[in-house]
């Protein structure tokens, strides 16, 4: 990780990564990071664990990560939780094609300094300036700031025993909700409550990335 000035000549250009499950955005930004004078590529990929291990092997930890917000697998404000329990100091911004307004209380829980829409271009330039001078998009907490508060109080992704249960039932059989309410003789209004926790505990979009999230972690 470097620590140049912005603009500063002759200075180590800053470090950036770049994660994006879609070929042709992760081209875009890549080119779009490239551009700038002060900024290097540190790497560019298209799995939440893979740009989590990264980050994690502290010669590869950029100063700056651009994260999807909808990567299959790990979802984009899981990734940048995760990065952040762990390190006070590269910066996070979320990027997506899709409204922000759907990303950003997430996005700011989970310790990011920003989002911006994949098509601004102009307003992304920005952001980066912006988080690599060492601050944060309006709303958002800088990285040392989101890094104490999580430390503070450390999100709960332990499954209980019933999400847990449905969970294997969901794995081991592929049973419905209507199915596995009666199993266990619950409403499938309570199977659908317990599934929906799963798959914000593990940062999934489905069932089945959750099973297999759930299986990675009991490896």
């Amino acid at each position: 990780m470097t620590s140049p000035s912005i603009g500063t000549q002759n200075a180590a250009p800053y470090l950036v990564g770049i994660v994006d499950n879609d070929s042709m955005a992760l081209r875009a930004l890549t080119s779009l990071v490239e551009s700038l004078p002060s900024c290097d590529v540190a790497w560019a990929v298209s799995s939440g664990t893979q740009a989590l291990q990264h980050c994690r092997r502290s010669e590869e930890s950029p100063d700056l990560l651009l994260a999807d917000m909808s990567l299959e697998g790990m979802q984009g404000p899981s990734l940048c939780e995760r990065l952040r329990l762990h390190n006070g100091v590269t910066a996070l911004l979320g990027v997506t094609s899709f409204s922000l307004v759907q990303y950003r209380s997430p996005l700011i829980a989970a310790g990011a300094q920003g989002l911006v829409s994949k098509t601004d271009e102009p307003g992304m330039i920005d952001a980066i300036r912006m988080l690599l001078a060492g601050n944060a998009m309006p709303g958002f907490e800088t990285a040392p700031m989101a890094h104490l508060r999580l430390n503070a109080n450390p999100p709960n992704h332990t499954l209980t025993g019933r999400e847990e249960e449905i969970l294997r039932i969901c794995a081991d059989e592929g049973l419905s909700d209507v199915e596995i309410a009666e199993r266990l003789n619950l409403s499938p209004a309570t199977v659908r409550k317990h599934l929906q926790h799963v798959l914000q505990k593990t940062g999934s979009r489905t069932t089945r990335q959750a099973i297999a999230e759930w299986w990675r972690r009991h490896a």
